[in-house]
């Protein structure tokens, strides 16, 4: 009684089924990868096994991913030791080894079988009786070969198991859920690519705000109110006077708790920027977002419990203690203070002119109906039109808008080819870092655009 069992065929199987070959194999497949036909070779050499190979006879089993190129020029090359036949649409494998044969699905290259477990037999494994018949049916030269009981068989052989009807309707529903979810893409329309992916990215880093330099505002306006109509040598106002910028400018808090993070994520690339893992990426940019918010919090004199400025600043020396302390109110009774001057200065450039009285009365109509209805005196109404204008007008800077300037702008760049493979100056940084794995390369399956 003809023998045929189910088989668990793996590529370490096939290896080990045709190196017992003595006297003949044939090879039925639609197409084959290099190790396959090294293999054969190799075999036929040592031992002058007879050997017929059944290939298909285009190009679409390679495309389609059963084997490669190279193995098919390999056939060519040694078409008398192999004996090619080339037949339409071949898509299952088969081997006979002497009097011994084996049926199974061909790889696909697409797939990566490697990391799959197998739970079901993918091939059929039959003993001389199937492979009297499997030969019957196939155009090979007779050869005259032993009966070899003793035989190896490199294959786990199986049974098939039933399972539960609810199990089974549970899997199915299970599929059908994840298939209307996610629906599939017709293999015809995929190609096979090859791509990469940079294990680092250049990074540019700028830091605005983080010196409170001088600012002027343009006071013109306001003399054009005025009666006299001379020109005037100071049509600006300092904000802030050189002393307060000096007070103001010392972030060096900030740059530090910067610079901690810089050493943990970043490699210096000079002129280029900095290098940073690709993988790190996200997680550096929330602790940079994370520094900033805290220095902010800092300055505005509102930090919390863990802020890290308020660990620095306290574990200072007692005078850069209070000079800190001095920076992070500092800005809005600096502000306080020039707005302050600056109106008495307008109300001075103002004063004894009737004519600028009645123009700002007019501009500002609240402040007319409160004079007129004598809420305000003449004074008084001068000083309240003139705190109006700096703000309206002259715009003078609040505390909110000088700290929202504070900011630490990351931008992310690729690395070019050019970059990585032609520029001197770039290699040196990659070898001064060590960093020798720039690129992964992998290979992928991208849907086609069918015109």
């Amino acid at each position: 009684m003809s023998s045929l069992q189910f088989a668990s065929v793996t590529d370490k199987g096939i290896e080990e089924f045709l190196k017992q070959a003595q006297k003949r194999i044939i090879f039925v497949k639609p197409a084959y990868y290099k190790w396959e036909i090294d293999l054969v070779l190799n075999i036929i050499e040592k031992r002058q096994v007879y050997c017929e190979l059944y290939v298909e006879k285009n190009d679409s089993a390679i495309r389609a991913g059963f084997g490669d190129t190279h193995a098919l020029k390999m056939i060519n090359e040694n078409r008398n030791l192999l004996h090619p036949q080339l037949k339409d649409c071949i898509r299952m494998a088969i081997i006979v080894v002497d009097n011994r044969t084996l049926f199974y699905m061909p790889k696909i290259t697409f797939l990566d079988e490697d990391s799959y477990q197998y739970n079901f037999p993918n091939g059929l494994y039959g003993d001389m009786d199937i492979t009297k018949l499997v030969l019957d049916k196939f155009p090979v030269t007779e050869i005259d070969i032993p009966e070899m009981e003793e035989y190896q068989i490199p294959f786990e052989l199986e049974r098939i198991e039933s399972s539960h009807q609810e199990v089974i309707e549970k899997e199915i529903d299970d599929t059908l859920r994840k298939l209307e979810g996610n629906p599939p893409v017709d293999p015809n329309k995929l190609k096979r690519i090859h791509f990469y992916r940079n294990n680092y990215k250049l990074l540019k880093i700028q830091l605005r705000g983080i010196k409170i330099e001088n600012r002027k505002i343009n006071i013109k306006p306001f003399y054009k109110l005025l009666s006299e109509s001379q020109e005037r040598l100071n049509n600006s106002w300092d904000v802030f006077l050189q002393q307060d910028v000096k007070e103001l400018e010392d972030m060096s808090i900030f740059q530090v708790e910067i610079q901690k993070i810089n050493s943990k994520y970043l490699f210096d690339a000079g002129r280029f920027g900095y290098l940073v893992r690709t993988n790190n990426k996200h997680e550096y940019s929330s602790k940079m977002q994370g520094v900033k918010q805290e220095f902010i919090a800092f300055v505005q004199g509102n930090p919390g419990t863990d802020n890290r400025f308020v660990n620095t600043v306290e574990g200072q020396d007692k005078d850069t203690h209070e000079n800190k302390i001095t920076f992070k109110t500092g800005i809005d009774s600096i502000l306080i203070k020039s707005r302050s001057e600056l109106a008495k200065h307008l109300k001075k450039e103002s004063a004894n002119d009737d004519g600028f009285f009645q123009r700002i009365l007019n501009q500002y109509r609240s402040i007319k109906r409160i004079y007129e209805h004598k809420q305000l005196d003449k004074v008084q109404a001068i000083e309240k039109a003139i705190d109006m204008y700096i703000d309206d007008q002259l715009k003078f800077p609040q505390v909110d808008e000088i700290l929202e300037r504070i900011d630490v702008i990351l931008d992310y760049y690729d690395l070019s080819d050019e970059l990585i493979y032609e520029n001197e100056d770039f290699k040196k940084v990659l070898d001064k870092h060590k960093l020798h794995e720039v690129r992964v390369y992998m290979e992928g399956l991208e849907q086609m655009e069918l015109f």
